[in-house]
C-alpha cells in the first residue's frame, strides 16, 4: 500500500516539480488528470484486496500485481 501511494506521490511531486523548474507547466484540460487518478485508486484497491483476507500478500497475488503493472503503464501512456 505504501509503495503504491509513495510511487504516485513521488511521481507527482518530483516529476512535475522538476518539469515546472525547467518550464512553467500549463494545464489546459484538467479532465485529463482523471484517468491517472482513477488508476491510482484502482491500484491501491487491488493491493488492499489482495492482502485483506490473510493480512499478507500471497505469491499468487504477487504474480497478479506484477502482471497488472505493465497494463497500468500502458493505460497511463495511452491517457
Amino acid at each position: 500500500v505504501a509503495g503504491v501511494i509513495g510511487f504516485f506521490a513521488s511521481n507527482v511531486t518530483m516529476t512535475l516539480g522538476a518539469g515546472a523548474l525547467v518550464r512553467p507547466l500549463r494545464i489546459v484540460d484538467a479532465t485529463q488528470l482523471h484517468g491517472p487518478w482513477l488508476l491510482m485508486l484502482a491500484s491501491l484497491a487491488l493491493v488492499i484486496a489482495c492482502g485483506w483476507r490473510r493480512g499478507a500478500i500471497s505469491r499468487r497475488a504477487g504474480v497478479l500485481l506484477l502482471a497488472a503493472y505493465p497494463i497500468a503503464i500502458l493505460l497511463l501512456v495511452r491517457a
